[in-house]
């Protein structure tokens, strides 16, 4: 091929590979997210296109292109461990699905010319279908893979390029006929091709085990915690119970004071019971533990922050729910109307909390002031900037409410943003509410 007819094909390939650029920045999109823009990146994208059309025309301008894009990672803000393993197999798809297209095409006995036409452009059609498929069947995570997970992973499209390369180096070596060579070859390229589709959705699955672990960890981690630091709340609130059962005692501790004539200790005696019995005022007792250390420990957090607190609470003495379920249903939607207090700047923060029992049933409502007009699909996504740790609160508390047959409904109404939790199958011995 002298110099003007290969220039001439460089050119012929640039639409192919301006075709193919977007093929793959497309594939980056949907795996990656969206790219970080910068200034040099669509000079970038052109030197590509252009490097793929000269240096690799005309029969590897397919693959070539996917190698030379390895210089658009960086842009791309997903974890390298998923970025170096979609980018190999990447080029094995462009590489598989030019052998593939070659292969299909001698079986066909095209003339010369049909050939040419055929060859030119099935590679980058079945490049397309394959890279939308991989789009579709890899679930979008950012969860880091451990290396026993990730490494056997990584040996598919590894194993995949010696394996094509050995299939093409039989096939120009055979001695059968192209047809008999074909007829081998054919079904191995669309394995390999398949195999390497396997990758993605092997990877979207077991990222999702892997963030599914990293979940329930992190409930653990908060469960064990948090009824830590709930049963020392609950030794308190029994210790101010013991002062205001213990009146008896102290008066006559008093009294033996006051015919010591001793009036400074009198005082400062006095003064001990008076801001004990305050704290004791402000103080939640329903009977039931768990879900008085919990209330009492969210709503002294919200006062100190400046929130009011508007609260009804009705439920008997012995609810039948655990500690550990108050303490994550509870906890956790408290959490999150604090939180929003403080993030959305509310000039008068208000909370508003309703827990009822009827009939086998805990109703639960916490509204809290909101700015936000975000539409009720949106209102589940946390706005922290690292979401595979975080938000998980909330969905910690639908797993306890669906455990229990219930629902949890979250709305935007008048101003408030609104939860809504309704318990089924929740027993008391009896109906007795606290005074």
């Amino acid at each position: 091929m002298d110099l003007s007819t290969y220039l001439l094909i460089s050119i012929v390939y640039i639409p192919l590979n301006v075709f193919d650029l977007f093929i793959i920045t497309r594939y980056m999109n949907t795996l990656y997210g969206l790219p970080r823009k910068g200034p040099y990146i669509k000079l970038l994208k052109i030197f590509i296109v252009l490097c793929a059309s000269f240096l690799y025309a005309p029969y590897t301008a397919l693959w070539g292109i996917a190698v030379l894009c390895i210089i658009l990672l960086p842009f791309y803000n997903a974890n390298k461990q998923k970025k170096f393993i979609f980018h190999i197999t990447l080029v094995v798809l462009a590489l598989t699905s030019l052998f593939t297209a070659f292969s299909l095409g001698e079986s066909m006995a095209l003339q010369d010319f049909y050939m040419g036409i055929f060859i030119i452009f099935l590679p980058h059609i079945i490049f397309f279908v394959i890279c939308k498929l991989a789009g579709k069947v890899c679930a979008p995570t950012e969860v880091k893979l451990p290396y026993k997970m990730w490494l056997p992973l990584l040996a598919i499209p590894l194993i995949s390029i010696l394996g094509v390369a050995y299939i093409s180096y039989l096939a120009t070596h055979s001695n059968l006929s192209i047809e008999d060579t074909n007829m081998i070859q054919f079904p191995l390229l669309l394995m390999f091709l398949l195999v390497n589709i396997i990758v993605f959705y092997l990877y979207g699955k077991l990222s999702e085990l892997v963030q599914k672990r990293v979940e329930g960890a992190l409930f653990e981690q908060q469960l064990h915690l948090q009824e830590e630091h709930y049963q020392a709340l609950i030794n308190a609130h029994d210790q101010i119970r013991g002062v205001r059962h213990d009146m008896k005692n102290h008066l006559e501790a008093i009294s033996i004071l006051a015919g010591q004539h001793k009036d400074e200790e009198i005082l400062r005696y006095l003064n001990d019971i008076v801001n004990q019995i305050k704290l004791s005022d402000n103080t939640i007792f329903t009977g039931n533990s768990g879900i008085d250390a919990i209330l009492n420990l969210k709503l002294s957090e919200a006062i100190r922050k400046g929130i009011s607190i508007s609260k009804s609470i009705l439920v008997p003495h012995d609810l039948s729910i655990p500690f550990s379920d108050s303490v994550v249903i509870l906890g956790n939607i408290f959490d999150n109307a604090i939180e929003a207090c403080g993030r959305d700047h509310i000039k008068e923060p208000l909370i508003c909390f309703k827990m009822q029992y009827v009939d086998s049933m805990l109703f639960i409502e916490v509204k809290n002031k909101t700015t936000s007009k975000n539409d009720p699909p949106n209102l589940l996504r946390s706005r922290k900037p690292d979401t595979a740790y975080h938000g998980l609160g909330l969905k910690n508390v639908r797993h306890i409410v669906e455990r229990y047959n219930g629902t949890m409904n979250i709305s935007i109404e008048d101003g408030f943003f609104t939860n809504k939790i309704i318990l089924y199958g929740v027993q008391a011995k009896n109906d007795e509410l606290p005074l």
